[in-house]
């Protein structure tokens, strides 16, 4: 395990299949999805079989790669891959670049850490960001995580009015919730 915490290439690997563990992938998808070189790709899932990490099923002439759910270190790998390259480490050094965010709270499902294969990202912001940044970043890393990212922005004089008023934001602060940026 401690070799896949030092190769920020394997972990991004890995994300993928921990992201989507019901799924499998072949090579050139999963290199699309981790922008690494199709031979970069190809050489770290020989290294994960060999781990018996991931396993594979052929569909004609290619291969298919999915997470071995059995392996006795998934909660372990889970784990790293979420403490070291998870979508809220992605989202928060993602949104602390767009200037005037002053704070971001992730709701729903992600903040659970119950998302599925369907599940969206749920954002609260607070600030006056420029809105076409703010879009531009956030497309982007949807692409990265494969997950669609909806927001509502607030600015702060409004968030302070409106939070403590019955309706969309009171609930959204009364329900589990993460605090990825707080700069109010």
């Amino acid at each position: 395990m401690e070799q896949l915490s030092l190769n920020p290439k394997l972990l991004k690997l890995l994300s993928v299949f921990a992201l989507y563990p019901n799924q499998s992938f072949y090579v050139r998808e999963l290199a699309k999805k981790t922008l690494l070189p199709v031979s970069t790709t190809s050489r770290l899932l020989d290294k994960l079989l060999n781990q018996q990490i991931l396993q594979f099923t052929t569909k004609g002439s290619l291969k298919l790669f999915q997470l071995n759910l059995n392996h006795p270190s998934l909660p372990e790998i889970k784990s790293l891959v979420q403490k070291e390259s998870g979508q809220i480490p992605l989202l928060t050094q993602t949104l602390r670049q767009i200037p005037l965010v002053s704070s971001v709270t992730v709701y729903g499902s992600a903040a659970t850490n119950q998302l599925t294969s369907l599940s969206d990202i749920d954002l609260l912001i607070v600030g006056r960001p420029p809105v076409d940044k703010l879009n531009q970043q956030l497309n982007r890393l949807e692409k990265t995580l494969g997950r669609e990212i909806n927001y509502s922005l607030y600015s702060p004089e409004e968030f302070s009015r409106q939070k403590t008023k019955p309706g969309f934001l009171k609930y959204i602060l009364q329900q589990p919730h993460q605090t990825i940026i707080n700069n109010l």
